[in-house]
Parts: C-alpha cells; structure tokens; sequence
C-alpha cells in the first residue's frame, strides 16, 4: 500500500469509526477484525463469519484502484452488514433466498451513504447503476421479483457479481441497448 493509500484509509477509518458509532451506538465491535489485504481485482470490502469472530476484509488494491471510490464508504457498508448481524443473531447470508440478499445489500448501501459525510450515491451504490435509466431498473425490478423467493449461485451471480448485469438486462455500461 502507498504511503497517500495508507493515510485516506487511516483516516477514512478514524473518521468512520466515530461517525458509525455515533449513529448506531449498539454496534458491538469487540466482534470484529479487521484484514486490510490484496484482493488481486475480486473485492473492494467482505464480512466472514471466524468462529466466534467476524472478520472484515477489505481489498486494497481495489479500493486504491477504483477512480470514484470513497474510502469511508466502504467501511460503514461493512460495518453495517455486521450490525444487521448482530441485530438478526440467526442471520446467516448463506441461508437467504434472493429478496433478503438484496434488502441486506441495498440497507448497507443506504447506511453506507447516510454514514458517510459528502458520499454520494454513486458511491454507494456504483456509478452504473446509480445513473441507469429508470427502464433498466424497472428491468432489473422485474428480474428479482422473478426469482424473489429463490437462493441458488446462478441467480446470485446474476444480481451479485460486482456490476454485471443479469441475463436480458443491458450491461451497466451500455444502458442503451434494445433488450426487446
């Protein structure tokens, strides 16, 4: 990591810190560990359960990586994910059909933002989807009600695959394409 990468995410995370504990002062972060770490392209930020522990992995390369990235809106998305955690002791992502998966990922990306200072929703979302006409989202709206009850890795990649867009659906890139 850069000595200017190491600064933004020293500070990013002093500042997220205070701020999300200010917000939601139940969060209980002697469960946490951090990982700052190389994700070789594949994550910008991810929670896994470690034993007793949750570990948040931040990808560094990714984040330093990305042009429009907010630091700090990384953390507080992270960090929320853990507060749905603790808030819904059962929850467990690998049990949740498609519906529980989106609600869980649009609330931290609405936290996320609302926990941020100066974010905006691009950030919290992605610059795509954020800016995809309200044609593409009606699509995409269509799509998840399609599979709303469903869990299996096919539909879960389609919705969950860092911005790609699922079958049918324009990519994010292009939202002019005819799909008719």
């Amino acid at each position: 990591m850069t000595t200017r990468s190491r600064r933004i995410f020293n500070a990013s995370l002093h500042t997220d810190e205070t701020a999300f504990a200010a917000a939601l002062p139940d969060f209980d972060a002697n469960r946490v560990v951090i990982y700052f770490m190389p994700s070789f392209g594949h994550f910008e930020g991810q929670t896994h359960d470690l034993g007793t522990k949750i570990g948040v992995l931040f990808g560094v390369d990714r984040m330093a990586g990305e042009k429009n990235v907010n630091p700090g809106v990384i953390v507080a998305h992270e960090l929320y994910h853990i507060y749905q955690y603790e808030s819904h002791p059962n929850f467990k992502t690998s049990d949740l059909v498609l519906w529980e998966a989106i609600w869980g990922e649009g609330s931290a990306a609405y936290a996320s933002q609302m926990l941020t200072p100066g974010a905006s929703e691009a950030q919290a979302l992605d610059e795509k989807l954020a800016a995809a006409p309200s044609s593409v989202v009606q699509q995409l709206a269509c799509g998840i009600e399609s599979h709303w009850s469903q869990h299996t890795d096919e539909i879960f990649a389609d919705y969950f695959d860092a911005g790609e867009s699922p079958p049918g659906l324009p990519q994010w890139a292009d939202t002019s394409s005819d799909t008719s």
